[in-house]
């Protein structure tokens, strides 16, 4: 029996005003929870005021013809409609007590941050309790590949490894935060559905539109990929935006910073996400077997064949000066320098050459560097963030649509001693 959502109007507004006067402030950044608070942390675009803030998207569904205030919010919300039946199919194996497993990837927003708890109170935990209390015959596993402060640029060539080995039967995709200004990220974020939907069990996929403060979403930039594979498109910034814009809401209740959402916004994002879902269940003996074929990309698709590397799987040419670390978490496994001596030489095959590295808010910490590509050009990086918002991973494009050719790749600490500087892996694609 569905859910009746009587929270929408009055209820949902007093408990959102009772709770966020409890609510806990932001966690402080993490490894793998941190996030800028403003944009992506990748160098590859900035955004501009012209370009960052996206008006409400008009080129959803029809309008509905009731005026009902809770029918308009959840129509709002629907910015593509898309084809639900490779996510029929996944309900399908939970109706039938098959194992189902769920994923999400996306940045910090989607890995929890500002929720009281990330485990149970995030949209992403709220929506796996959907699959669990709906499907009670199945057994739900659920991944969530959340990391903050990383856009889809990372997430296309990270998803095989954090995400897809563990074979999803529904994932839902959420940049349209982190990817704010990026010029690529539409590319990127095809190369990373294409990968998903054709993953081993060809899940289904959901795309989740989100906003900071000012209303901006990169979110648009997303709708053609969605149409051109029929992903249905759910976006929490049509839906709350005009809302706050009225002054129903504040955004102080939807979050305590200004993008990642509280206990409330959290709630909001899930109850949107399972609007969609109760509908599609509702109808889901009717909804025919899907079509896995892909249609052609619309984008030059450089990132469909994407890995990333580390000490793990690309052994140095020459690890010079260069000591190659284990650290459990987000920066594992990579390459370290404190002071100047011979290069770390790493050889790679592919057109796009993308790094990441450490930067650090403690002074004197991170340290200059530098690298040689092919021996030709020189690209510098500097790991020092000292009094910014906290630890992050910072990513960075060497080479766009260069040939899949080899290129080789030296890199030289290039500060005083004590300082550090840490490579913590190397992105190749258009292999």
């Amino acid at each position: 029996m569905r859910l009746k959502r009587n929270v929408f109007v009055i209820g949902l507004i007093v408990s959102m005003l009772l709770t966020s006067c409890n609510s806990k402030p932001a966690s402080s950044p993490s490894a793998q929870g941190a996030s800028s608070p403003t944009s992506s942390a990748t160098e590859e675009g900035s955004a501009t005021s012209e370009n960052a803030a996206t008006a409400s998207y008009d080129g959803g569904t029809e309008t509905p013809e009731s005026t009902d205030p809770e029918t308009v919010y959840y129509h709002r919300s629907i910015m593509n409609e898309g084809n639900p039946a490779r996510i029929a199919a996944a309900m399908k194996k939970a109706i039938a007590g098959e194992p189902v497993t769920i994923g999400v990837i996306g940045g910090s927003i989607t890995f929890g941050n500002a929720a009281s708890d990330t485990n149970t109170k995030s949209w992403a935990a709220l929506m796996k309790d959907w699959w669990v209390e709906k499907f009670p015959q199945a057994q739900i596993t659920f991944v969530n590949a959340g990391i903050g402060a990383t856009g889809s640029l990372y997430g296309v060539h990270r998803v095989d490894r954090d995400l897809l080995g563990a074979k999803p039967d529904f994932v839902v995709v959420e940049y349209s935060v982190n990817d704010m200004g990026v010029s690529s990220a539409t590319e990127t974020y095809e190369g990373l559905v294409r990968k998903i939907l054709q993953s081993d069990n060809r899940p289904g996929v959901l795309n989740l539109d989100m906003m900071n403060s000012t209303g901006s979403s990169w979110g648009s930039h997303f709708v053609e990929v969605n149409k051109n594979y029929q992903l249905p498109m759910v976006s929490y910034r049509e839906a709350v935006w005009p809302k706050v814009q009225d002054g129903e809401l504040k955004w102080s209740e939807l979050a305590p910073d200004d993008v990642h959402p509280n206990d409330n916004g959290h709630a909001m994002t899930a109850d949107l996400i399972i609007h969609y879902l109760n509908d599609v269940l509702e109808k889901v003996d009717a909804i025919a077997a899907p079509d896995y074929s892909l249609p052609s990309p619309i984008t030059a698709n450089g990132y469909e064949r994407s890995a990333i590397y580390n000490n793990l799987n690309l052994t140095a040419t020459s690890n010079g000066g260069w000591q190659p670390y284990s650290y459990q978490g987000l920066w594992g496994d990579g390459w370290m320098a404190t002071e100047k001596g011979e290069p770390l030489v790493l050889e790679v095959t592919g057109g796009y050459v993308t790094i990441n590295y450490a930067k650090f808010t403690l002074k004197d910490r991170g340290a200059k560097a530098y690298v040689m590509i092919d021996d030709q050009t020189r690209v510098d990086f500097t790991a020092n963030f000292n009094g910014g918002w906290g630890d992050y991973m910072e990513t960075k494009i060497l080479l766009s649509d260069s040939g899949s050719g080899k290129h080789k790749l030296a890199f030289f600490y290039d500060d005083e001693p004590y300082g550090e500087f840490r490579l913590v892996s190397v992105m190749v694609a258009n292999q």
